[in-house]
Protein backbone atom coordinates (compact mmCIF):
# COMPACT_ATOMS: atom_id res chain seq x y z
CA UNK A 1 0.00 0.00 0.00
CA UNK A 2 1.04 3.72 -0.52
CA UNK A 3 0.34 4.45 3.22
CA UNK A 4 0.85 2.26 5.87
CA UNK A 5 -2.21 1.62 8.27
CA UNK A 6 -0.27 2.93 11.17
CA UNK A 7 -0.07 6.24 9.24
CA UNK A 8 -3.35 6.27 7.69
CA UNK A 9 -5.07 5.85 10.89
CA UNK A 10 -2.99 8.63 12.73
CA UNK A 11 -4.11 11.17 9.42
CA UNK A 12 -7.31 10.38 9.48
CA UNK A 13 -7.61 11.09 13.33
CA UNK A 14 -6.51 14.38 12.64
CA UNK A 15 -7.71 15.42 8.91
CA UNK A 16 -11.44 15.37 7.82
CA UNK A 17 -13.27 14.52 10.87
CA UNK A 18 -16.49 15.62 11.50
CA UNK A 19 -17.10 16.21 14.82
CA UNK A 20 -19.54 13.61 16.48
CA UNK A 21 -22.26 15.24 18.58
CA UNK A 22 -23.06 13.85 22.36
CA UNK A 23 -24.65 10.29 23.10
CA UNK A 24 -27.97 12.01 23.67
CA UNK A 25 -28.39 13.56 20.26
CA UNK A 26 -29.58 12.60 17.17
CA UNK A 27 -27.30 10.58 14.74
CA UNK A 28 -25.04 9.82 17.58
CA UNK A 29 -24.43 5.73 16.48
CA UNK A 30 -23.43 6.83 12.56
CA UNK A 31 -21.07 9.26 13.60
CA UNK A 32 -19.31 6.60 15.57
CA UNK A 33 -15.63 5.45 14.31
CA UNK A 34 -15.25 1.86 12.92
CA UNK A 35 -12.57 -0.83 12.30
CA UNK A 36 -12.92 -2.54 8.79
CA UNK A 37 -9.72 -5.26 9.09
CA UNK A 38 -7.36 -2.50 9.82
CA UNK A 39 -8.38 -0.13 8.31
CA UNK A 40 -9.87 3.16 10.34
CA UNK A 41 -13.38 4.71 9.17
CA UNK A 42 -14.23 8.08 10.87
CA UNK A 43 -17.72 7.37 10.68
CA UNK A 44 -20.65 4.44 9.80
CA UNK A 45 -21.54 6.31 6.66
CA UNK A 46 -20.37 4.93 3.39
CA UNK A 47 -19.98 6.22 -0.23
CA UNK A 48 -21.29 3.31 -2.36
CA UNK A 49 -20.18 2.58 -5.51
CA UNK A 50 -22.22 3.27 -9.07
CA UNK A 51 -21.56 3.13 -12.42
CA UNK A 52 -20.79 7.79 -13.47
CA UNK A 53 -19.81 6.93 -16.84
CA UNK A 54 -17.27 9.68 -16.77
CA UNK A 55 -14.00 8.57 -17.92
CA UNK A 56 -12.58 8.80 -21.12
CA UNK A 57 -12.19 6.95 -24.51
CA UNK A 58 -9.44 4.76 -22.89
CA UNK A 59 -11.78 3.92 -19.83
CA UNK A 60 -9.58 6.32 -17.47
CA UNK A 61 -10.44 8.56 -14.64
CA UNK A 62 -11.00 12.56 -16.39
CA UNK A 63 -9.97 15.05 -14.20
CA UNK A 64 -13.46 16.16 -12.93
CA UNK A 65 -13.77 12.42 -11.23
CA UNK A 66 -10.64 14.08 -8.97
CA UNK A 67 -12.66 16.74 -7.45
CA UNK A 68 -15.66 14.41 -7.29
CA UNK A 69 -13.87 12.06 -4.71
CA UNK A 70 -11.96 14.37 -2.79
CA UNK A 71 -15.33 16.55 -2.05
CA UNK A 72 -16.67 12.98 -0.67
CA UNK A 73 -13.97 12.32 1.97
CA UNK A 74 -15.76 13.10 4.80
CA UNK A 75 -17.43 9.91 4.55
CA UNK A 76 -15.85 6.97 6.61
CA UNK A 77 -15.42 5.06 3.54
CA UNK A 78 -15.41 5.78 -0.20
CA UNK A 79 -16.00 2.95 -2.90
CA UNK A 80 -14.71 3.30 -6.58
CA UNK A 81 -16.65 3.40 -9.50
CA UNK A 82 -16.98 -0.31 -10.32
CA UNK A 83 -13.68 -1.43 -12.42
CA UNK A 84 -13.29 -3.94 -15.37
CA UNK A 85 -10.86 -6.65 -14.52
CA UNK A 86 -10.97 -8.08 -18.14
CA UNK A 87 -9.40 -5.72 -21.23
CA UNK A 88 -11.68 -4.97 -23.90
CA UNK A 89 -14.58 -6.71 -22.01
CA UNK A 90 -16.28 -3.83 -20.79
CA UNK A 91 -20.13 -3.32 -19.20
CA UNK A 92 -20.74 0.35 -19.60
CA UNK A 93 -19.08 1.89 -22.87
CA UNK A 94 -17.10 5.17 -20.73
CA UNK A 95 -17.18 3.00 -17.50
CA UNK A 96 -13.64 2.80 -15.78
CA UNK A 97 -11.14 -0.02 -15.71
CA UNK A 98 -7.86 -0.85 -14.06
CA UNK A 99 -5.85 -2.91 -16.50
CA UNK A 100 -3.46 -0.82 -18.22
CA UNK A 101 -0.71 1.58 -16.69
CA UNK A 102 -2.44 4.92 -17.81
CA UNK A 103 -5.37 3.80 -15.96
CA UNK A 104 -3.70 3.23 -12.99
CA UNK A 105 -1.70 6.34 -13.34
CA UNK A 106 -5.04 8.52 -13.21
CA UNK A 107 -6.68 6.62 -10.62
CA UNK A 108 -3.34 7.66 -8.89
CA UNK A 109 -4.61 11.11 -8.72
CA UNK A 110 -7.43 10.25 -7.33
CA UNK A 111 -6.87 8.32 -4.89
CA UNK A 112 -3.93 11.58 -3.54
CA UNK A 113 -6.66 14.07 -3.66
CA UNK A 114 -8.67 11.95 -1.66
CA UNK A 115 -6.22 11.10 0.95
CA UNK A 116 -5.50 14.53 0.94
CA UNK A 117 -7.88 15.21 2.26
CA UNK A 118 -8.53 12.91 4.84
CA UNK A 119 -10.62 10.07 3.00
CA UNK A 120 -10.35 6.10 3.01
CA UNK A 121 -11.16 4.82 -0.64
CA UNK A 122 -11.60 1.03 -1.72
CA UNK A 123 -11.43 -0.59 -5.57
CA UNK A 124 -13.96 -1.94 -6.68
CA UNK A 125 -13.03 -4.98 -9.08
CA UNK A 126 -16.23 -5.63 -11.45
CA UNK A 127 -16.71 -8.32 -14.28
CA UNK A 128 -20.12 -8.19 -16.27
CA UNK A 129 -20.26 -11.81 -17.21
CA UNK A 130 -23.57 -12.17 -19.31
CA UNK A 131 -24.61 -9.01 -18.22
CA UNK A 132 -23.29 -7.67 -21.74
CA UNK A 133 -24.18 -6.10 -24.93
CA UNK A 134 -21.62 -7.12 -28.03
CA UNK A 135 -21.33 -3.89 -28.99
CA UNK A 136 -19.22 -3.03 -25.85
CA UNK A 137 -16.88 -5.64 -26.49
CA UNK A 138 -13.69 -4.20 -28.17
CA UNK A 139 -11.46 -6.96 -27.57
CA UNK A 140 -10.76 -9.94 -30.35
CA UNK A 141 -12.80 -12.48 -28.52
CA UNK A 142 -16.34 -10.54 -29.02
CA UNK A 143 -18.10 -13.65 -27.53
CA UNK A 144 -20.24 -13.13 -24.12
CA UNK A 145 -19.51 -15.61 -21.43
CA UNK A 146 -21.67 -16.46 -18.35
CA UNK A 147 -21.88 -19.68 -16.41
CA UNK A 148 -24.07 -21.51 -18.51
CA UNK A 149 -25.18 -21.15 -22.20
CA UNK A 150 -28.27 -20.07 -20.64
CA UNK A 151 -28.61 -15.76 -21.60
CA UNK A 152 -30.76 -13.19 -19.69
CA UNK A 153 -34.54 -12.83 -20.90
CA UNK A 154 -34.96 -10.25 -23.64
CA UNK A 155 -37.05 -8.40 -21.31
CA UNK A 156 -34.42 -7.25 -19.43
CA UNK A 157 -32.46 -4.22 -21.70
CA UNK A 158 -28.98 -2.62 -21.25
CA UNK A 159 -30.19 0.93 -20.67
CA UNK A 160 -28.99 3.03 -23.91
CA UNK A 161 -26.23 5.02 -21.87
CA UNK A 162 -24.76 2.06 -21.50
CA UNK A 163 -24.48 0.66 -24.89
CA UNK A 164 -21.44 1.99 -27.66
CA UNK A 165 -24.26 2.79 -30.31
CA UNK A 166 -26.22 4.72 -27.42
CA UNK A 167 -29.45 2.43 -28.24
CA UNK A 168 -31.35 0.48 -25.48
CA UNK A 169 -31.56 -3.74 -26.26
CA UNK A 170 -31.61 -7.23 -25.03
CA UNK A 171 -28.86 -8.11 -23.60
CA UNK A 172 -26.82 -10.98 -25.23
CA UNK A 173 -29.09 -14.09 -25.78
CA UNK A 174 -25.55 -16.07 -27.11
CA UNK A 175 -23.81 -16.59 -24.34
CA UNK A 176 -20.49 -19.06 -24.32
CA UNK A 177 -20.49 -20.87 -21.17
CA UNK A 178 -16.46 -20.34 -19.30
CA UNK A 179 -14.63 -23.44 -18.89
CA UNK A 180 -12.60 -24.15 -15.52
CA UNK A 181 -9.42 -23.00 -17.35
CA UNK A 182 -11.10 -19.91 -18.52
CA UNK A 183 -12.32 -19.35 -14.84
CA UNK A 184 -8.85 -19.94 -13.32
CA UNK A 185 -7.76 -17.28 -15.86
CA UNK A 186 -10.60 -15.04 -14.94
CA UNK A 187 -9.49 -15.58 -11.14
CA UNK A 188 -5.96 -14.08 -12.32
CA UNK A 189 -7.65 -11.00 -13.80
CA UNK A 190 -8.92 -10.31 -10.23
CA UNK A 191 -5.50 -10.75 -8.79
CA UNK A 192 -3.72 -8.70 -11.57
CA UNK A 193 -6.33 -5.95 -10.92
CA UNK A 194 -5.90 -5.71 -6.99
CA UNK A 195 -1.88 -5.48 -7.74
CA UNK A 196 -3.14 -2.81 -10.14
CA UNK A 197 -5.34 -0.92 -7.27
CA UNK A 198 -2.64 -1.18 -4.49
CA UNK A 199 -0.38 0.59 -7.01
CA UNK A 200 -2.94 3.10 -7.83
CA UNK A 201 -3.09 4.31 -4.23
CA UNK A 202 -5.86 2.17 -2.80
CA UNK A 203 -6.30 1.57 0.56
CA UNK A 204 -8.31 -1.94 -0.05
CA UNK A 205 -10.11 -3.46 -3.25
CA UNK A 206 -14.03 -4.83 -2.77
CA UNK A 207 -15.34 -7.70 -4.96
CA UNK A 208 -18.44 -7.54 -6.82
CA UNK A 209 -20.00 -10.58 -6.52
CA UNK A 210 -23.58 -9.06 -6.65
CA UNK A 211 -25.63 -7.17 -9.13
CA UNK A 212 -26.52 -10.16 -11.57
CA UNK A 213 -23.16 -9.66 -12.48
CA UNK A 214 -20.71 -12.64 -13.04
CA UNK A 215 -19.65 -13.92 -9.58
CA UNK A 216 -23.68 -13.39 -8.44
CA UNK A 217 -24.51 -15.74 -11.50
CA UNK A 218 -22.56 -18.36 -10.31
CA UNK A 219 -24.00 -18.05 -6.60
CA UNK A 220 -27.55 -17.62 -7.79
CA UNK A 221 -29.69 -20.96 -8.57
CA UNK A 222 -31.43 -19.68 -11.05
CA UNK A 223 -28.38 -18.69 -13.36
CA UNK A 224 -26.05 -21.36 -12.36
CA UNK A 225 -27.40 -24.87 -13.17
CA UNK A 226 -23.51 -26.49 -13.96
CA UNK A 227 -22.68 -29.68 -12.98
CA UNK A 228 -19.45 -29.70 -12.17
CA UNK A 229 -17.65 -28.55 -9.18
CA UNK A 230 -18.84 -24.60 -9.45
CA UNK A 231 -22.72 -25.64 -10.01
CA UNK A 232 -25.25 -27.89 -7.38
CA UNK A 233 -25.14 -27.36 -4.44
CA UNK A 234 -24.65 -23.62 -2.45
CA UNK A 235 -21.04 -24.29 -1.34
CA UNK A 236 -20.38 -25.65 -4.94
CA UNK A 237 -21.66 -22.16 -6.47
CA UNK A 238 -19.34 -20.32 -3.81
CA UNK A 239 -16.26 -22.04 -5.50
CA UNK A 240 -15.55 -18.85 -7.90
CA UNK A 241 -16.01 -16.63 -5.19
CA UNK A 242 -13.63 -18.42 -2.52
CA UNK A 243 -11.12 -18.76 -5.58
CA UNK A 244 -11.09 -15.08 -6.56
CA UNK A 245 -11.60 -13.52 -2.62
CA UNK A 246 -8.50 -16.48 -2.09
CA UNK A 247 -6.31 -14.70 -5.30
CA UNK A 248 -7.15 -10.97 -3.71
CA UNK A 249 -6.09 -11.55 -0.67
CA UNK A 250 -2.98 -13.31 -1.39
CA UNK A 251 -2.30 -9.68 -3.19
CA UNK A 252 -3.65 -6.89 -0.86
CA UNK A 253 -3.95 -9.01 2.56
CA UNK A 254 -7.17 -10.02 3.76
CA UNK A 255 -7.73 -7.45 6.16
CA UNK A 256 -8.29 -5.05 2.84
CA UNK A 257 -10.87 -6.83 1.15
CA UNK A 258 -14.53 -6.21 1.24
CA UNK A 259 -17.20 -8.35 -0.44
CA UNK A 260 -20.69 -7.47 -2.06
CA UNK A 261 -23.07 -9.80 -2.34
CA UNK A 262 -27.07 -9.71 -3.55
CA UNK A 263 -28.85 -12.67 -2.57
CA UNK A 264 -32.28 -10.86 -2.86
CA UNK A 265 -31.02 -9.39 -6.70
CA UNK A 266 -33.90 -9.09 -8.90
CA UNK A 267 -32.30 -7.57 -12.41
CA UNK A 268 -30.54 -8.57 -15.27
CA UNK A 269 -32.87 -12.01 -14.96
CA UNK A 270 -31.55 -13.00 -11.37
CA UNK A 271 -34.45 -14.71 -9.24
CA UNK A 272 -34.17 -14.77 -5.66
CA UNK A 273 -34.76 -18.53 -4.85
CA UNK A 274 -33.05 -19.19 -1.54
CA UNK A 275 -31.90 -15.91 -0.80
CA UNK A 276 -31.60 -17.01 3.43
CA UNK A 277 -29.72 -20.38 2.36
CA UNK A 278 -27.03 -18.36 0.25
CA UNK A 279 -26.54 -15.62 2.74
CA UNK A 280 -25.52 -18.30 5.33
CA UNK A 281 -23.71 -20.48 3.05
CA UNK A 282 -21.55 -17.46 1.87
CA UNK A 283 -20.87 -15.88 5.23
CA UNK A 284 -19.05 -19.55 5.91
CA UNK A 285 -16.90 -19.02 3.27
CA UNK A 286 -16.18 -15.61 3.56
CA UNK A 287 -15.62 -16.01 7.89
CA UNK A 288 -12.79 -18.46 7.18
CA UNK A 289 -11.21 -16.00 4.86
CA UNK A 290 -11.69 -13.33 6.98
CA UNK A 291 -12.48 -10.38 4.89
CA UNK A 292 -12.51 -6.95 6.39
CA UNK A 293 -16.43 -6.31 5.60
CA UNK A 294 -19.20 -7.57 3.56
CA UNK A 295 -22.08 -5.49 2.41
CA UNK A 296 -25.67 -7.01 1.28
CA UNK A 297 -27.20 -5.06 -1.60
CA UNK A 298 -30.74 -4.71 -3.06
CA UNK A 299 -30.07 -3.51 -6.32
CA UNK A 300 -27.62 -2.07 -8.40
CA UNK A 301 -26.90 0.98 -11.26
CA UNK A 302 -28.95 3.02 -8.79
CA UNK A 303 -31.99 1.27 -9.82
CA UNK A 304 -33.10 -0.65 -5.35
CA UNK A 305 -36.06 -2.95 -5.18
CA UNK A 306 -36.27 -1.95 -1.30
CA UNK A 307 -34.79 -2.72 1.75
CA UNK A 308 -32.70 -6.02 2.40
CA UNK A 309 -34.68 -7.73 4.73
CA UNK A 310 -33.59 -8.29 7.83
CA UNK A 311 -33.72 -12.12 8.13
CA UNK A 312 -31.25 -11.89 4.98
CA UNK A 313 -29.20 -10.07 7.36
CA UNK A 314 -29.25 -12.15 9.91
CA UNK A 315 -28.83 -15.39 7.84
CA UNK A 316 -25.48 -13.22 6.97
CA UNK A 317 -24.52 -12.86 10.34
CA UNK A 318 -25.11 -16.51 11.91
CA UNK A 319 -21.65 -17.53 10.23
CA UNK A 320 -19.98 -14.39 9.37
CA UNK A 321 -18.51 -12.14 12.55
CA UNK A 322 -16.96 -9.49 10.70
CA UNK A 323 -18.17 -6.20 9.66
CA UNK A 324 -21.80 -6.43 8.02
CA UNK A 325 -23.30 -3.33 5.87
CA UNK A 326 -26.28 -2.86 3.54
CA UNK A 327 -27.23 -0.67 0.53
CA UNK A 328 -30.34 -0.15 -0.04
CA UNK A 329 -31.34 3.30 -0.41
CA UNK A 330 -32.50 4.09 2.75
CA UNK A 331 -32.88 7.49 4.83
CA UNK A 332 -29.83 8.69 7.52
CA UNK A 333 -32.36 8.26 9.79
CA UNK A 334 -33.22 4.44 8.84
CA UNK A 335 -29.48 4.11 8.89
CA UNK A 336 -29.30 5.61 12.42
CA UNK A 337 -31.41 3.31 13.75
CA UNK A 338 -29.96 0.38 12.15
CA UNK A 339 -26.82 1.13 13.58
CA UNK A 340 -28.19 2.17 16.61
CA UNK A 341 -29.66 -1.45 16.65
CA UNK A 342 -26.98 -3.66 15.89
CA UNK A 343 -28.64 -4.50 13.08
CA UNK A 344 -25.38 -3.48 10.71
CA UNK A 345 -21.79 -1.48 11.41
CA UNK A 346 -22.77 0.12 8.40
CA UNK A 347 -24.26 1.90 5.55
CA UNK A 348 -24.07 2.39 1.98
CA UNK A 349 -25.54 5.47 0.58
CA UNK A 350 -25.02 5.33 -2.77
CA UNK A 351 -27.33 7.60 -3.94
CA UNK A 352 -27.43 9.81 -1.39
CA UNK A 353 -23.85 10.24 -1.37
CA UNK A 354 -23.87 11.90 -5.14
CA UNK A 355 -25.91 14.98 -4.01
CA UNK A 356 -24.69 15.10 -0.41
CA UNK A 357 -21.31 15.44 -0.54
CA UNK A 358 -20.94 15.87 2.89
CA UNK A 359 -24.16 13.80 4.60
CA UNK A 360 -22.72 13.80 7.79
CA UNK A 361 -22.34 17.16 8.52
CA UNK A 362 -25.93 17.58 7.16
CA UNK A 363 -27.13 15.26 9.65
CA UNK A 364 -25.60 16.41 12.78
CA UNK A 365 -26.70 19.92 11.91
CA UNK A 366 -29.97 19.31 10.77
CA UNK A 367 -29.38 20.88 7.02
CA UNK A 368 -32.37 18.77 4.86
CA UNK A 369 -30.86 16.58 1.81
CA UNK A 370 -30.44 17.19 -1.45
CA UNK A 371 -32.19 14.94 -4.42
CA UNK A 372 -29.86 13.29 -6.52
CA UNK A 373 -30.90 13.50 -10.11
CA UNK A 374 -31.33 10.88 -11.99
CA UNK A 375 -31.80 11.88 -15.67
CA UNK A 376 -27.78 12.88 -15.42
CA UNK A 377 -27.05 9.97 -13.26
CA UNK A 378 -24.40 7.79 -15.59
CA UNK A 379 -24.55 10.03 -18.62
CA UNK A 380 -21.47 11.51 -20.39
CA UNK A 381 -19.58 14.88 -20.08
CA UNK A 382 -19.77 17.17 -16.75
CA UNK A 383 -23.31 17.89 -16.94
CA UNK A 384 -24.71 17.15 -13.82
CA UNK A 385 -21.70 15.25 -12.13
CA UNK A 386 -20.75 16.99 -9.16
CA UNK A 387 -23.08 20.07 -9.32
CA UNK A 388 -24.57 19.90 -5.66
CA UNK A 389 -23.54 22.37 -2.84
CA UNK A 390 -22.05 21.05 0.59
CA UNK A 391 -22.87 22.08 3.62
CA UNK A 392 -19.51 24.24 4.14
CA UNK A 393 -20.51 26.24 0.44
CA UNK A 394 -24.14 26.37 1.67
CA UNK A 395 -22.87 28.37 5.03
CA UNK A 396 -20.07 30.09 3.21
CA UNK A 397 -23.63 31.65 0.97
CA UNK A 398 -25.12 32.19 4.08
CA UNK A 399 -22.21 34.16 5.35
CA UNK A 400 -21.76 36.35 2.59
CA UNK A 401 -25.53 37.21 1.78
CA UNK A 402 -25.60 38.47 5.45
CA UNK A 403 -22.26 40.46 5.17
CA UNK A 404 -24.36 42.18 1.87
CA UNK A 405 -27.65 42.54 3.87
CA UNK A 406 -25.12 44.53 6.17
CA UNK A 407 -23.66 46.41 3.67
CA UNK A 408 -27.39 47.46 2.45
CA UNK A 409 -28.24 49.00 5.60
CA UNK A 410 -25.03 50.06 6.40
CA UNK A 411 -26.32 54.19 5.33
CA UNK A 412 -29.82 53.92 7.21
CA UNK A 413 -28.49 52.42 10.08
CA UNK A 414 -25.09 53.04 10.87
CA UNK A 415 -25.18 53.05 14.68
CA UNK A 416 -26.49 49.39 14.89
CA UNK A 417 -23.52 48.35 12.41
CA UNK A 418 -20.90 49.93 14.65
CA UNK A 419 -22.36 48.53 17.72
CA UNK A 420 -22.26 45.49 16.32
CA UNK A 421 -18.57 46.27 15.42
CA UNK A 422 -18.05 47.00 18.72
CA UNK A 423 -19.72 44.37 20.21
CA UNK A 424 -17.61 41.56 17.82
CA UNK A 425 -14.55 43.33 18.55
CA UNK A 426 -14.60 43.28 22.58
CA UNK A 427 -15.95 39.29 22.08
CA UNK A 428 -13.04 38.69 20.38
CA UNK A 429 -10.75 40.22 22.80
CA UNK A 430 -12.15 38.84 25.87
CA UNK A 431 -12.32 35.25 23.94
CA UNK A 432 -8.24 35.76 23.45
CA UNK A 433 -8.00 35.95 26.85
CA UNK A 434 -9.52 33.28 28.32
CA UNK A 435 -7.74 31.45 25.97
CA UNK A 436 -4.34 32.49 27.41
CA UNK A 437 -2.86 31.66 24.11
CA UNK A 438 -1.22 34.90 23.64
CA UNK A 439 1.32 37.05 25.15
CA UNK A 440 0.43 40.55 24.21
CA UNK A 441 -2.68 42.39 25.91
CA UNK A 442 -5.09 43.86 23.17
CA UNK A 443 -5.97 47.54 22.82
CA UNK A 444 -8.96 48.72 20.28
CA UNK A 445 -6.67 50.14 17.53
CA UNK A 446 -4.05 49.40 17.05
CA UNK A 447 -4.69 45.54 18.16
CA UNK A 448 -0.93 45.67 19.41
CA UNK A 449 0.78 48.34 20.21
CA UNK A 450 4.35 47.42 21.49
CA UNK A 451 5.70 50.77 23.43
CA UNK A 452 9.20 52.27 24.31
CA UNK A 453 11.51 49.42 25.80
CA UNK A 454 12.04 50.53 29.15
CA UNK A 455 14.93 49.16 31.76
CA UNK A 456 12.45 49.86 35.29
CA UNK A 457 8.99 50.85 35.77
CA UNK A 458 7.80 52.61 38.83
CA UNK A 459 4.60 51.93 40.06
CA UNK A 460 3.29 54.20 43.06
CA UNK A 461 0.18 54.49 44.92
CA UNK A 462 -0.99 56.50 47.96
CA UNK A 463 -1.45 54.08 51.30
CA UNK A 464 -4.30 54.42 53.41
CA UNK A 465 -3.71 56.32 56.29
CA UNK A 466 -1.87 54.92 59.56
CA UNK A 467 -0.66 52.41 58.03
CA UNK A 468 2.25 50.53 60.07
CA UNK A 469 6.08 51.92 59.32
CA UNK A 470 4.79 55.30 57.51
CA UNK A 471 1.06 56.14 57.46
CA UNK A 472 -0.22 57.90 54.50
CA UNK A 473 3.46 58.06 52.77
CA UNK A 474 4.11 57.12 49.40
CA UNK A 475 5.33 53.49 48.47
CA UNK A 476 7.45 52.75 45.68
CA UNK A 477 8.90 50.12 43.90
CA UNK A 478 11.14 49.24 41.54
CA UNK A 479 11.01 46.77 38.93
CA UNK A 480 14.36 45.96 37.03
CA UNK A 481 14.02 44.59 33.50
CA UNK A 482 16.74 44.05 30.57
CA UNK A 483 16.36 46.07 28.35
CA UNK A 484 14.69 43.64 25.48
CA UNK A 485 11.58 44.08 27.70
CA UNK A 486 8.45 45.66 25.79
CA UNK A 487 5.13 46.82 27.50
CA UNK A 488 2.14 46.59 26.13
CA UNK A 489 -0.70 49.10 26.43
CA UNK A 490 -4.44 47.85 28.29
CA UNK A 491 -7.60 49.05 26.93
CA UNK A 492 -11.32 47.78 26.62
CA UNK A 493 -10.47 45.45 29.48
CA UNK A 494 -14.24 45.37 30.96
CA UNK A 495 -13.84 48.70 33.12
CA UNK A 496 -15.98 50.87 33.79
CA UNK A 497 -15.52 54.76 33.41
CA UNK A 498 -11.94 53.90 33.06
CA UNK A 499 -9.18 55.39 31.41
CA UNK A 500 -5.67 54.94 30.29
CA UNK A 501 -2.61 57.15 30.50
CA UNK A 502 1.28 56.62 30.99
CA UNK A 503 3.15 57.67 34.07
CA UNK A 504 6.22 59.91 32.92
CA UNK A 505 8.04 59.01 30.60
CA UNK A 506 8.99 55.13 31.71
CA UNK A 507 5.52 54.48 28.95
CA UNK A 508 3.76 52.52 31.82
CA UNK A 509 0.10 52.11 31.49
CA UNK A 510 -2.25 52.48 34.40
CA UNK A 511 -5.86 52.54 34.69
CA UNK A 512 -7.56 55.28 36.44
CA UNK A 513 -10.41 53.18 37.76
CA UNK A 514 -12.89 55.43 40.22
CA UNK A 515 -14.09 52.36 41.80
CA UNK A 516 -11.19 51.24 42.64
CA UNK A 517 -12.08 51.11 46.15
CA UNK A 518 -14.57 48.54 46.18
CA UNK A 519 -11.40 46.06 47.25
CA UNK A 520 -11.50 44.63 43.94
CA UNK A 521 -8.27 43.66 42.22
CA UNK A 522 -8.16 46.22 39.34
CA UNK A 523 -7.24 43.66 36.65
CA UNK A 524 -8.75 40.36 37.31
CA UNK A 525 -7.08 38.73 34.96
CA UNK A 526 -4.47 35.56 34.48
CA UNK A 527 -1.56 35.21 33.19
CA UNK A 528 -0.96 34.29 29.43
CA UNK A 529 0.19 30.65 28.54
CA UNK A 530 2.78 32.57 26.31
CA UNK A 531 4.49 34.12 29.42
CA UNK A 532 3.22 37.48 30.44
CA UNK A 533 2.57 38.30 33.60
CA UNK A 534 0.42 40.61 35.22
CA UNK A 535 1.17 43.19 38.11
CA UNK A 536 -1.68 44.49 39.53
CA UNK A 537 -1.92 46.56 43.26
CA UNK A 538 -5.15 47.21 44.63
CA UNK A 539 -6.30 50.52 45.60
CA UNK A 540 -6.76 51.10 49.90
CA UNK A 541 -7.93 54.47 49.92
CA UNK A 542 -10.69 56.91 48.39
CA UNK A 543 -12.72 56.71 44.57
CA UNK A 544 -10.38 59.38 43.44
CA UNK A 545 -7.29 56.81 43.72
CA UNK A 546 -6.00 55.27 40.72
CA UNK A 547 -4.90 51.50 40.56
CA UNK A 548 -1.60 51.28 38.50
CA UNK A 549 -0.97 48.26 36.32
CA UNK A 550 2.09 46.94 34.30
CA UNK A 551 2.47 44.48 32.24
CA UNK A 552 4.87 42.97 31.29
CA UNK A 553 6.55 39.99 28.96
CA UNK A 554 8.45 37.70 31.20
CA UNK A 555 10.06 34.43 30.01
CA UNK A 556 11.10 33.46 32.98
CA UNK A 557 8.20 33.22 35.37
CA UNK A 558 4.45 33.14 34.71
CA UNK A 559 2.97 34.05 37.71
CA UNK A 560 1.28 37.25 38.86
CA UNK A 561 2.91 39.53 41.01
CA UNK A 562 1.97 42.42 43.13
CA UNK A 563 3.82 45.91 43.21
CA UNK A 564 3.41 48.22 45.91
Amino acid sequence: MSVCSAERTGRLSRRGTVVAPAKDRPFYAISQPLLIGNIFMKNRLVMGPIARQRCDANHCPMPMMVDYYARRAGYGLQVSDPCEVQPGYYTYVQGAAITTKAQVEAWRRVTDAVHQAGGVLFCQLHHGGRAMVPCNITCADKRVVGPTTQGILSRYTCPAMFSADGTSQPYAQEVSELSPSALAWIVKLFAASAKNAVLAGFDGVEIHAGGGYLIDQFLQQSSNTRTDDYGGSPDRRCRLLDEVVDAVVAVVGRYRVGVRLSPTELSKGMIALEAETLARVAGAHLRDRKVAYVVLSSGSDGFFHGPVPIRIIQALRQNFSGVVMCDDNISVAEAEQRVKEDIVQGVCMTLGAIANPDMMERAIHGVAMEVTDLLTLSTHGAEGYDTYTSYAELRRQLREEQSREWSENEANCPIGRESWLSERRVSAMRQDLKSTRTSQVFTSTPLFQPLTPVTSCTTTSAKAAGAAGGGGASSTSLCSHRRDRRYSSISSLGFRNSSIHFNGSDDVASVNTPNAASGRAALPLKPSRAGSSLYGQRSASGLNESASICVRRDSRANRRQTIG
